[in-house]
C-alpha cells in the first residue's frame, strides 16, 4: 500500500487498466453485443471504476491500450507519468518498468481486483464486464 493524499492506494499507480471481453446490453431493445473492453480503475483499496472504452476488436482496443496505458499517473512522480528517456520505445520502458516493479500491464490479459473479492488483488477471470446502454435509437426519441 502506498498513501498519497490521506488515500491508500494498492501500488504507485494512481490509476489500473483491465482488458476484457465485454457483454455490452442494450436496455430497451435487450440486444447484445459483444466488444473488447478497457476499464479504468482509480487504484485505490476500493477500485473504482473511473471509464470504460469499448473497441469493435482485441487489435484495436490495444493499440489504444499501448498508448495510453504508459501515462498513468504514478504517486512516486508527484502525480505525473513514468519519465522516459529520450530515444527510448515507450511501450518496451513502461512494460521494464512494470516488470521492476512486480507489476503488470492490462495486455496480460490478469484482472485487477479488489482484495475483498481476490486477496492476491487480481484474477484470471475472463468476459466478467457487462456495460448496460442506452440504444442509440432512443436518444432519437
Amino acid at each position: 500500500m502506498v498513501e498519497y493524499n490521506g488515500e491508500k492506494f494498492r501500488d504507485d499507480r494512481m490509476y489500473v487498466i483491465n482488458l476484457t471481453e465485454s457483454n455490452i446490453e442494450y436496455e430497451k431493445t435487450n440486444k447484445t453485443i459483444f466488444k473488447w473492453t478497457l476499464v479504468t480503475y482509480r487504484n485505490t483499496l476500493q477500485l473504482p471504476s473511473t471509464r470504460a472504452d469499448s473497441f469493435d476488436s482485441k487489435d484495436l482496443a490495444i493499440e489504444y491500450l499501448k498508448k495510453v496505458e504508459p501515462q498513468c499517473p504514478l504517486i512516486s512522480n508527484g502525480g505525473k507519468p513514468l519519465t522516459i528517456p529520450e530515444g527510448k520505445d515507450i511501450w518496451s520502458y513502461w512494460n521494464e518498468w512494470l516488470e521492476n516493479n512486480n507489476l503488470f500491464s492490462a495486455l496480460s490479459e490478469k484482472q485487477h481486483m479488489p482484495f475483498w473479492q481476490d486477496p492476491r488483488g487480481y484474477s484470471d477471470a475472463k468476459r466478467y464486464h457487462t456495460q448496460v446502454m442506452v440504444d442509440p435509437e432512443s436518444l432519437d426519441d
